[in-house]
Protein backbone atom coordinates (compact mmCIF):
# COMPACT_ATOMS: atom_id res chain seq x y z
CA UNK A 1 0.00 0.00 0.00
CA UNK A 2 1.35 3.28 -0.86
CA UNK A 3 1.97 6.04 1.65
CA UNK A 4 -0.71 8.31 1.48
CA UNK A 5 0.37 11.93 0.36
CA UNK A 6 -0.43 15.18 1.22
CA UNK A 7 -2.46 17.85 -1.33
CA UNK A 8 -1.94 21.04 -0.78
CA UNK A 9 -4.87 23.64 0.14
CA UNK A 10 -4.76 26.71 -2.27
CA UNK A 11 -5.25 30.20 -1.31
CA UNK A 12 -6.93 32.61 -0.76
CA UNK A 13 -8.91 31.22 2.53
CA UNK A 14 -12.60 31.32 2.27
CA UNK A 15 -13.64 32.46 5.74
CA UNK A 16 -17.34 32.33 6.42
CA UNK A 17 -19.46 34.30 9.22
CA UNK A 18 -22.59 32.78 10.14
CA UNK A 19 -25.51 34.78 11.55
CA UNK A 20 -27.43 31.47 12.37
CA UNK A 21 -27.81 27.69 11.77
CA UNK A 22 -28.71 26.00 8.56
CA UNK A 23 -32.33 24.39 7.94
CA UNK A 24 -30.99 20.86 7.49
CA UNK A 25 -33.81 19.77 5.34
CA UNK A 26 -32.88 22.37 2.88
CA UNK A 27 -29.29 21.17 2.97
CA UNK A 28 -29.68 17.61 2.23
CA UNK A 29 -32.25 17.81 -0.68
CA UNK A 30 -29.39 20.60 -2.01
CA UNK A 31 -26.72 17.58 -1.05
CA UNK A 32 -28.76 14.93 -2.89
CA UNK A 33 -28.83 17.33 -6.13
CA UNK A 34 -25.41 18.37 -6.28
CA UNK A 35 -24.20 14.05 -5.79
CA UNK A 36 -26.21 13.80 -8.80
CA UNK A 37 -24.65 16.77 -10.82
CA UNK A 38 -21.11 15.90 -9.77
CA UNK A 39 -18.38 13.65 -10.94
CA UNK A 40 -16.80 10.74 -8.77
CA UNK A 41 -13.27 11.41 -7.04
CA UNK A 42 -10.78 9.56 -9.02
CA UNK A 43 -6.85 9.68 -8.65
CA UNK A 44 -6.24 12.60 -9.94
CA UNK A 45 -4.27 15.57 -8.12
CA UNK A 46 -6.04 18.19 -10.62
CA UNK A 47 -8.71 18.26 -8.15
CA UNK A 48 -8.67 21.89 -6.45
CA UNK A 49 -9.18 22.08 -3.09
CA UNK A 50 -8.94 25.92 -1.26
CA UNK A 51 -8.78 26.57 2.50
CA UNK A 52 -11.59 27.09 3.66
CA UNK A 53 -13.71 28.20 7.38
CA UNK A 54 -16.83 29.18 8.95
CA UNK A 55 -17.94 30.45 12.44
CA UNK A 56 -21.04 30.58 14.08
CA UNK A 57 -21.26 32.47 17.50
CA UNK A 58 -23.39 33.22 20.86
CA UNK A 59 -24.65 29.94 20.25
CA UNK A 60 -27.69 28.56 22.97
CA UNK A 61 -27.94 25.00 23.45
CA UNK A 62 -31.28 23.63 22.82
CA UNK A 63 -32.28 22.23 26.16
CA UNK A 64 -35.22 20.44 24.48
CA UNK A 65 -32.55 18.63 22.39
CA UNK A 66 -29.62 17.88 24.70
CA UNK A 67 -32.77 16.34 27.25
CA UNK A 68 -33.77 14.42 24.25
CA UNK A 69 -30.03 13.49 23.17
CA UNK A 70 -29.31 12.05 26.88
CA UNK A 71 -32.26 10.04 26.49
CA UNK A 72 -31.79 8.08 23.50
CA UNK A 73 -28.19 7.87 24.08
CA UNK A 74 -28.57 6.59 27.94
CA UNK A 75 -26.72 9.36 29.67
CA UNK A 76 -28.04 11.09 33.18
CA UNK A 77 -30.95 13.37 33.03
CA UNK A 78 -30.44 15.04 36.15
CA UNK A 79 -26.91 17.04 35.36
CA UNK A 80 -26.65 20.40 33.99
CA UNK A 81 -23.57 19.40 32.07
CA UNK A 82 -24.01 18.50 28.39
CA UNK A 83 -22.65 15.12 27.17
CA UNK A 84 -19.10 15.79 24.91
CA UNK A 85 -20.74 13.73 22.27
CA UNK A 86 -23.47 16.03 21.85
CA UNK A 87 -21.64 19.00 21.17
CA UNK A 88 -20.50 17.46 17.90
CA UNK A 89 -24.10 18.10 16.23
CA UNK A 90 -23.57 21.81 16.66
CA UNK A 91 -21.23 21.40 13.61
CA UNK A 92 -23.89 19.42 11.24
CA UNK A 93 -24.91 22.89 9.53
CA UNK A 94 -21.73 24.10 9.13
CA UNK A 95 -20.26 20.35 7.69
CA UNK A 96 -23.56 20.56 5.18
CA UNK A 97 -22.85 24.27 4.54
CA UNK A 98 -19.48 23.33 3.23
CA UNK A 99 -20.07 20.06 1.36
CA UNK A 100 -23.07 22.21 -0.78
CA UNK A 101 -21.00 24.78 -1.22
CA UNK A 102 -18.77 25.60 -4.54
CA UNK A 103 -15.85 25.29 -2.40
CA UNK A 104 -16.44 21.65 -2.33
CA UNK A 105 -15.74 19.72 -5.78
CA UNK A 106 -16.98 16.04 -4.27
CA UNK A 107 -19.88 14.23 -4.23
CA UNK A 108 -21.52 15.39 -0.87
CA UNK A 109 -23.46 12.13 0.05
CA UNK A 110 -20.11 10.13 -0.62
CA UNK A 111 -18.60 10.96 2.45
CA UNK A 112 -17.66 8.07 4.94
CA UNK A 113 -17.27 8.97 8.36
CA UNK A 114 -13.91 7.01 9.28
CA UNK A 115 -12.29 8.19 12.47
CA UNK A 116 -13.48 10.68 14.97
CA UNK A 117 -11.52 12.47 17.62
CA UNK A 118 -12.57 14.65 20.17
CA UNK A 119 -11.05 16.73 23.70
CA UNK A 120 -12.70 18.51 26.14
CA UNK A 121 -10.91 20.18 28.54
CA UNK A 122 -13.76 20.82 30.59
CA UNK A 123 -17.63 20.12 31.44
CA UNK A 124 -19.62 22.35 29.99
CA UNK A 125 -23.06 23.84 31.39
CA UNK A 126 -26.06 24.22 29.15
CA UNK A 127 -26.39 26.88 29.68
CA UNK A 128 -23.52 28.17 28.61
CA UNK A 129 -23.20 30.80 25.52
CA UNK A 130 -21.14 28.90 22.90
CA UNK A 131 -18.73 29.74 19.82
CA UNK A 132 -18.39 27.34 17.18
CA UNK A 133 -15.33 27.63 14.28
CA UNK A 134 -15.45 24.66 11.33
CA UNK A 135 -12.50 24.51 9.35
CA UNK A 136 -11.22 21.98 6.54
CA UNK A 137 -7.57 20.79 8.34
CA UNK A 138 -6.10 18.60 5.64
CA UNK A 139 -6.28 16.30 2.76
CA UNK A 140 -4.77 12.92 1.76
CA UNK A 141 -4.94 10.63 -1.17
CA UNK A 142 -4.16 7.41 -1.36
CA UNK A 143 -5.63 3.94 -3.44
CA UNK A 144 -8.89 4.19 -1.17
CA UNK A 145 -9.40 7.87 -2.20
CA UNK A 146 -9.12 10.88 -0.83
CA UNK A 147 -9.16 11.47 3.28
CA UNK A 148 -10.65 14.57 4.29
CA UNK A 149 -9.66 15.90 7.86
CA UNK A 150 -11.90 18.71 9.72
CA UNK A 151 -10.89 20.82 12.38
CA UNK A 152 -14.02 21.76 14.91
CA UNK A 153 -13.54 24.25 17.85
CA UNK A 154 -15.95 25.50 20.39
CA UNK A 155 -15.05 28.15 22.71
CA UNK A 156 -16.99 30.12 25.60
CA UNK A 157 -15.58 33.59 25.84
CA UNK A 158 -12.07 33.46 24.77
CA UNK A 159 -11.56 29.62 26.36
CA UNK A 160 -11.37 26.61 23.77
CA UNK A 161 -13.07 23.98 25.73
CA UNK A 162 -13.60 21.26 23.30
CA UNK A 163 -11.98 20.35 19.59
CA UNK A 164 -13.33 17.39 17.31
CA UNK A 165 -11.18 16.13 14.54
CA UNK A 166 -13.52 14.34 11.89
CA UNK A 167 -11.73 12.31 9.02
CA UNK A 168 -13.93 10.99 6.08
CA UNK A 169 -13.15 9.35 3.40
CA UNK A 170 -14.43 10.11 -0.71
CA UNK A 171 -13.57 6.81 -2.14
CA UNK A 172 -12.35 6.40 -5.69
CA UNK A 173 -13.86 4.32 -8.12
CA UNK A 174 -11.16 2.48 -9.03
CA UNK A 175 -10.45 1.25 -5.82
CA UNK A 176 -11.71 -2.21 -4.87
CA UNK A 177 -11.85 -3.88 -1.61
CA UNK A 178 -9.97 -6.43 -0.75
CA UNK A 179 -12.40 -8.78 0.54
CA UNK A 180 -11.72 -10.27 4.40
CA UNK A 181 -13.90 -11.52 7.11
CA UNK A 182 -12.74 -10.41 10.61
CA UNK A 183 -12.09 -13.34 12.57
CA UNK A 184 -9.72 -12.15 15.25
CA UNK A 185 -11.01 -12.71 18.36
CA UNK A 186 -12.32 -10.23 20.73
CA UNK A 187 -9.41 -9.05 23.02
CA UNK A 188 -11.95 -7.63 25.34
CA UNK A 189 -14.62 -9.28 27.19
CA UNK A 190 -18.22 -7.56 26.92
CA UNK A 191 -19.37 -6.31 30.18
CA UNK A 192 -23.12 -5.30 28.63
CA UNK A 193 -25.56 -5.69 25.64
CA UNK A 194 -26.74 -2.40 24.01
CA UNK A 195 -30.42 -2.63 21.97
CA UNK A 196 -30.36 -1.04 19.26
CA UNK A 197 -34.21 -0.07 18.31
CA UNK A 198 -35.31 -0.27 14.62
CA UNK A 199 -35.96 3.45 14.73
CA UNK A 200 -33.01 4.91 16.31
CA UNK A 201 -31.88 6.42 13.24
CA UNK A 202 -35.28 9.15 13.09
CA UNK A 203 -34.90 9.25 17.02
CA UNK A 204 -31.17 10.48 16.31
CA UNK A 205 -31.64 12.61 13.47
CA UNK A 206 -34.14 14.61 15.18
CA UNK A 207 -31.31 15.34 18.21
CA UNK A 208 -28.26 15.80 16.18
CA UNK A 209 -29.57 17.06 12.74
CA UNK A 210 -27.47 14.37 11.05
CA UNK A 211 -30.52 13.50 8.49
CA UNK A 212 -28.74 11.28 5.61
CA UNK A 213 -31.49 9.02 4.31
CA UNK A 214 -29.52 5.45 4.55
CA UNK A 215 -29.86 6.23 8.60
CA UNK A 216 -33.92 6.94 8.38
CA UNK A 217 -35.48 3.65 6.59
CA UNK A 218 -34.42 0.82 4.64
CA UNK A 219 -35.84 1.87 1.52
CA UNK A 220 -33.06 4.73 1.42
CA UNK A 221 -30.56 2.72 2.68
CA UNK A 222 -31.16 0.11 -0.32
CA UNK A 223 -30.49 3.44 -2.86
CA UNK A 224 -26.98 3.94 -1.28
CA UNK A 225 -25.73 -0.11 -1.46
CA UNK A 226 -26.73 -1.13 2.62
CA UNK A 227 -29.33 -3.90 2.73
CA UNK A 228 -31.11 -2.10 5.50
CA UNK A 229 -31.28 1.06 7.43
CA UNK A 230 -27.51 1.60 9.38
CA UNK A 231 -27.29 3.37 12.77
CA UNK A 232 -25.50 6.67 13.20
CA UNK A 233 -22.02 6.09 13.97
CA UNK A 234 -21.81 9.04 16.44
CA UNK A 235 -24.86 7.82 18.00
CA UNK A 236 -23.52 4.10 18.30
CA UNK A 237 -20.50 5.85 19.92
CA UNK A 238 -22.22 8.44 22.66
CA UNK A 239 -24.41 5.05 23.26
CA UNK A 240 -21.16 2.93 24.14
CA UNK A 241 -19.43 6.13 26.09
CA UNK A 242 -22.84 6.25 28.26
CA UNK A 243 -22.25 2.68 29.18
CA UNK A 244 -18.74 3.28 30.06
CA UNK A 245 -19.21 6.18 32.17
CA UNK A 246 -21.62 4.29 33.97
CA UNK A 247 -19.02 1.40 34.50
CA UNK A 248 -16.47 3.70 35.59
CA UNK A 249 -17.96 6.36 37.31
CA UNK A 250 -14.94 7.87 39.20
CA UNK A 251 -13.22 9.28 35.30
CA UNK A 252 -14.10 11.98 34.07
CA UNK A 253 -13.59 12.18 30.27
CA UNK A 254 -10.56 14.05 28.89
CA UNK A 255 -10.70 12.90 25.37
CA UNK A 256 -11.95 9.66 22.51
CA UNK A 257 -10.58 8.95 20.19
CA UNK A 258 -11.99 5.95 17.53
CA UNK A 259 -12.40 4.52 14.32
CA UNK A 260 -15.45 3.54 12.80
CA UNK A 261 -15.28 0.19 11.69
CA UNK A 262 -18.74 -1.63 9.87
CA UNK A 263 -22.27 -0.72 9.82
CA UNK A 264 -24.42 -1.61 12.82
CA UNK A 265 -27.56 -2.00 10.83
CA UNK A 266 -31.40 -1.69 12.26
CA UNK A 267 -32.42 -3.29 14.30
CA UNK A 268 -30.36 -5.43 16.06
CA UNK A 269 -27.47 -5.90 19.27
CA UNK A 270 -24.49 -5.15 19.59
CA UNK A 271 -21.62 -6.13 22.99
CA UNK A 272 -19.57 -3.48 24.29
CA UNK A 273 -16.26 -4.38 25.79
CA UNK A 274 -13.88 -2.35 27.44
CA UNK A 275 -10.64 -2.51 30.12
CA UNK A 276 -9.08 0.06 31.64
CA UNK A 277 -5.68 0.75 32.31
CA UNK A 278 -4.69 3.25 34.62
CA UNK A 279 -6.29 6.63 32.71
CA UNK A 280 -7.20 4.88 29.61
CA UNK A 281 -9.80 2.84 28.82
CA UNK A 282 -9.75 0.48 25.57
CA UNK A 283 -13.07 -0.03 24.18
CA UNK A 284 -15.08 -1.71 21.05
CA UNK A 285 -18.05 -2.38 20.11
CA UNK A 286 -18.73 -5.66 18.35
CA UNK A 287 -22.69 -7.24 16.82
CA UNK A 288 -23.86 -9.73 19.29
CA UNK A 289 -24.19 -12.43 16.65
CA UNK A 290 -21.35 -12.26 14.15
CA UNK A 291 -18.70 -10.81 15.89
CA UNK A 292 -18.52 -7.93 13.48
CA UNK A 293 -16.67 -5.07 14.66
CA UNK A 294 -18.66 -1.31 14.72
CA UNK A 295 -15.88 0.70 16.33
CA UNK A 296 -12.98 0.47 18.28
CA UNK A 297 -11.11 3.44 20.31
CA UNK A 298 -9.31 5.07 23.08
CA UNK A 299 -10.58 7.02 26.16
CA UNK A 300 -8.44 9.11 27.86
CA UNK A 301 -9.59 9.74 31.55
CA UNK A 302 -8.31 12.43 34.44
Amino acid sequence: MKTPEEIELKEPEQAISLHKDLFMPIVLIKGLMLSLLRLSVNSSKDIVFTKYSSSLNNIKLDLNKVAQFKKICGFPQNTNTVPMLYLQSLFIGQFGKYITSSFFPLLPMGLIHTKQKIIQTRNINQNEILNTKFSLDRINIDEKGLEITFLLEITSGSELVWKGITTTLSKSKKYKKRRKIDQSPEALSPFTIIDVPKNIGRQYAKVSGDYNPHHLSTYFAKLFGFKRAIAHGMWSLARSVAEMEKQFPDNELFSIDVSFKRPLFLPGTAALAANKDNDHILFELRDNTTKTPHLAGIIQTR
